[in-house]
């Protein structure tokens, strides 16, 4: 599934699915033998360490946003993810997240 930034059916220049990676592996001349999108469960160390995450990894959204006021910004995306997935008994966040795993080799 390729994730939109700008209506639909236009590719995220940050994420990209397994059909978004064959494309690309074709047109640097490699050949793809397996793509496979595996789930993963990011954990992270109760609401901080959600922000944590937030504040280094989504700088493509986050640096959008007025440094005054970015902190905010952040903390509304963590207590809003929070609303939808509590922190579980350990007090880890998480966030269900795919992973692009892919096995290629350059076309001779």
């Amino acid at each position: 599934m390729t994730r939109s930034l700008s209506g639909a059916g236009a590719m995220s220049r940050y994420t990209w699915d397994a059909e978004d990676y064959e494309a690309h592996s074709q047109a640097q001349e490699q050949w793809a033998k397996e793509l496979i999108e595996m789930p993963k469960d990011m954990q992270h160390a109760g609401k901080s360490g959600l922000e944590g995450w937030i504040r280094t990894t989504w700088l493509p959204y986050t640096q959008r946003v007025p440094d005054g006021i970015r902190h905010r910004f952040i903390e509304a995306i963590s207590s809003r993810n929070l609303e939808q997935v509590p922190l579980d008994a350990e007090g880890r966040a998480h966030v269900a997240m795919v992973r692009l795993e892919v096995d290629a080799e350059r076309i001779k």
